[in-house]
């Protein structure tokens, strides 16, 4: 079987939902907008695939929405079900790159930080 698409531009992004065409391998320009694939909820934030990028994104718990409050006292659960109540897996979402972090050594690569709450979701 030939590769009809060897440019990878008529296949969707892999498991994002967000969008299709290629993916790169560098990180998104600071300060830029792009629509997002809720991927997982942890009880710090969210992970988002961003459209048209290999790297997945984090929305720390803090930059999900100005309404979530937590206390050291609630429970990993209790925090993964309120920020499920804002998000949820699969979801196409905007976000706002607001941090990228260089590679440390670890080999796991930059760290791309994000913000839902800094982007209007419904334009």
């Amino acid at each position: 079987g030939a590769d009809l698409d060897p440019g990878n531009l008529k296949a969707p992004l892999a498991g994002s939902g967000a969008g299709a065409g290629p993916q790169s391998d560098q990180a998104p320009e600071l300060g830029s907008i792009h629509r997002a694939s809720v991927k997982r909820i942890e009880p710090y934030g969210v992970f988002v695939a961003l459209a048209g990028y290999r790297k997945f994104g984090l929305v720390h718990a803090s930059q999900v929405s100005e309404w979530i409050k937590f206390n050291r006292e609630d429970s990993d659960e209790q925090k993964k079900a309120e920020l499920a109540g804002v998000v949820s897996i699969g979801e196409v979402v905007n976000v706002k790159v607001v941090e990228v972090i260089e590679d440390d050594g670890s080999g796991r690569g930059q760290k791309i930080q994000c913000s839902l709450k800094l982007v209007d979701q419904k334009s």
